[in-house]
Formats: C-alpha cells, structure tokens, sequence
C-alpha cells in the first residue's frame, strides 16, 4: 500500500511541474512582450529603495498617476531601480523572470502544508529577492552549501561497481548491464521522495534530522529548479552519495524493479 501512494506521489508530483512551469512559462513571455517602462514597473516591485536611510522594501504604485513616486516611502521609482538601470538586456529578462518565479514559489508556498516545504519555499523567496535587488542572478550554495555533497556520487558509485564486479563479462552482458545502470541513474534523478513525515512515519529507526537535511537539500536543488528556472537544477546522482542511497534506497529499488520487470535478469544484481 505505501508502495503504491509512493508511485501515485510520483505520478501527481511529476504532472504538478509540468502544469506550474507551463503557467510560468506564459507568464514570463508576457512580462517580455511589454514596453520598457513597464517592464521596469515590475522589477521595481521586487527591490528595496536606494535613498539614503530608506527602509522601503517595494515600489508601490500611486493612485496619482502619471507620478511614479512609491507610495510607501514617497521616493521617485529610480531610487527603487538603482542596481537595474545598467544591466543587458538579456539580463533584465533573466530578472523578469526571477520575479514569476518568486510568485510561483510564494503561491507554492501558500498551498503547502508540509512544515520542511515551506521551510525551503522562505529561504528560496528570500534568497530570490534578495538577489534580484542587487540586478544579479540567484546562489543557493551560500546558504545551503555546495555540490556536491558526498563523495563519490551515486553516479560514479554506480559507475565502479559494474566496472570492478562484472569486467569478466562478455561485451554484450557488460552492454546490458551498462544499459540498466544508466535507467537506475535515470529513474533516481526522477524519483519524487517522500516528505519527512511521511517517511519517518514509515521508517521510524532512521535518523528524522538526517533525512530532513537530505530532502531540505534535494528539494531545494533537484526538486524546485524543475519549476523555477532561477535557480540552477542538478542531478540526484551528481550531487549525492551514499548516505543519500541510505535512507531513499529500499523505496528506489521496489519502484524501480518495477518498471524493469521486462528486462533482463540480469536486474537482479540489485536485489543482492
């Protein structure tokens, strides 16, 4: 039963990203669709004023058009702008774009319940806007570190073991072998795991606060980047190892033999 809520999870989560990135996908070619001055509008909603001892966070738009002072502090919307007036072109778009992202992560954020998801969707707003008030592109690894976070990783990992335990096949067995290998690599980049609760509820003997790092990291650079092109996506496999494979295996492996259940025998390597 918890296997198959597992692969319904993964089916939901998967159809979730498609539909959310689509919606900002519309929405980013039509923030670029508008004139210059509009454009603007939008970023100064999203950054703090320059004016000397200004705590103003946002631009707020007036009643008294055409005036674009900010309605909170009272200061001309440059003083809002001040780290946006010398940047590219292509990299005001990329700006742009960071500020449906951080409507998205906020909506996110609203609809969630899970206590470690909206833990990552606050750091990531924060961490967006802060970037984008400077007029520079967004860096996750400040805060929550560096990838990759074990080493060797499940890809290199992976890798070696077929290398070293099965070189004394014949070409068209390591082939075979190399072809499976690939697909587990495949299927654990696109694995959804489950949130904390739900997996200290069915494993109970692992380590909660271990398991909540693992997914607070997963989430915030495997998981969210699907949908938020602000921020850089990696890998599963290129970033974690084997602590990660200790905790998310046993749920990896029943699902992922599984969906092989036609290929070789050979699979069974991985029940050993």
């Amino acid at each position: 039963h918890y296997f198959i809520q597992s692969n319904l999870r993964m089916t939901e989560s998967n159809e979730k990203v498609k539909a959310v990135k689509q919606n900002g996908n519309s929405s980013k070619a039509a923030l670029k669709a508008l004139p210059h001055a509009k454009q603007l509008e939008r970023l100064a909603k999203y950054c703090s004023c320059g004016f000397e001892g200004c705590s103003c966070q946002s631009w707020k738009c007036g009643s008294s058009a055409p005036s674009k002072d900010c309605s909170s502090c009272s200061h001309a919307i440059q003083y809002h702008l001040d780290k946006m007036m010398s940047v590219s072109i292509s990299q005001r778009e990329k700006l742009l774009d960071m500020t449906v992202d951080i409507d998205q992560l906020y909506a996110l954020y609203q609809r969630e319940s899970e206590p470690v998801q909206k833990n990552v969707y606050t750091v990531l707003v924060k961490l967006l806007k802060q970037a984008l008030s400077q007029g520079v592109e967004a860096n996750v690894e400040t805060a929550l570190g560096k990838p990759p976070f074990e080493s060797p990783t499940i890809a290199k990992a992976v890798t070696a073991f077929i290398v070293s335990n099965y070189s004394h096949y014949s070409n068209e067995q390591q082939r075979k072998l190399s072809d499976i290998g690939t697909y587990l690599l495949y299927f654990t980049n696109q694995f959804t795991l489950p949130v904390p609760s739900e997996y200290c509820d069915k494993f109970p003997e692992k380590n909660s606060a271990t398991y909540k790092s693992i997914y607070f990291r997963w989430f915030s650079f495997c998981h969210v980047p699907r949908v938020i092109s602000s921020l850089a996506q990696h890998d599963v496999t290129q970033i974690f190892g084997v602590s990660f494979l200790k905790y998310t295996f046993p749920l990896i492996k029943k699902q992922f033999l599984d969906k092989t259940d036609r290929i070789s025998r050979q699979s069974q390597f991985l029940t050993g």
